[in-house]
Formats: C-alpha cells, structure tokens, sequence
C-alpha cells in the first residue's frame, strides 16, 4: 500500500505518496508553462527517475502530467515550483546515475533499459537549455 510522507508546509498540500510504480524512463509531458514556453515544450521528452508522487497544493497551478504522472509539475504563488522530473540532468549524471543505482532498472511499464534510454541523450541538452529558461522567465 502508498504510504504518504508527511509534510505540510503549504495549505492543502498533503505530502509525497511512496508508490511500488516507479518511472525510470524519458517521456512526453504534457500541460502549459505559459503562452510564452508553449511551443519550447511541444513534444519535449524529458527524463524521469521517480518513485514518489504528489498532490497540489491548494491555490497552486498544474503546469504538466505525463501518461504515468498525473501530477508532473506545479506553480505555488508564482514562486514555488514543484517539478516531477529532471531537466538537470546531464548524459554524464544520467550514466553515474544508472550505475549506482541499476538494481532498480526493473521489467516494468515506465521503466527503460540504458539502452532504451540512449537515443534520448541527445535531448538532454535541450532540457538543460528548458531548465534555464524557466528559471530565469519566472524568477528574474
């Protein structure tokens, strides 16, 4: 059964949710970070590494779901932003990151092999550049 992490720091917000579902996988994500990055995120596959989930805060925006995630990222006050996946992530941290953690590459739905995962790298640069976008648009 999830088990819920408990923290409350913002209203309505209830916690993480552990789930046996984990996300292992790069995928579309789909919602709206604004007019102004609709068409940045079109169809950009970003990598996730997740086994936790979240609700929504009350008075928070839904940014993004995904096929696995309802909730992907979210928009608290116009200074609190919550994202279920890794725009940080470099093809470097990526290889470091299945190494050390490999054992939980499982046979699973949401779940890819490194070699699944490897034509993605090359969108990986691409979300770096999607992470300092946002950033800067919402926080300069």
């Amino acid at each position: 059964m999830p088990r819920r992490v408990a923290h409350r720091r913002l209203p309505g917000f209830q916690g993480l949710e552990k789930r046996p579902k984990r996300n292992r996988i790069f995928f579309s994500i789909s919602g709206t970070f604004g007019a102004e990055f609709s068409n940045a995120w079109k169809n950009q596959k970003v990598f996730h590494w997740h086994g936790d989930t979240f609700d929504i805060p009350d008075g928070a925006v839904r940014l993004a779901s995904s096929e696995a995630t309802e909730n992907q990222a979210f928009l608290y006050r116009g200074n609190v932003l919550a994202l279920q996946f890794h725009l940080e992530t470099t093809e470097d941290s990526l290889l470091r990151l299945y190494e050390n953690c490999s054992d939980e590459i499982t046979d699973a739905p949401f779940i890819q092999t490194l070699e699944a995962m490897s034509p993605f790298f090359p969108m990986l640069g691409k979300a770096n550049v999607l992470m300092n976008d946002l950033l800067e648009r919402l926080f300069l």
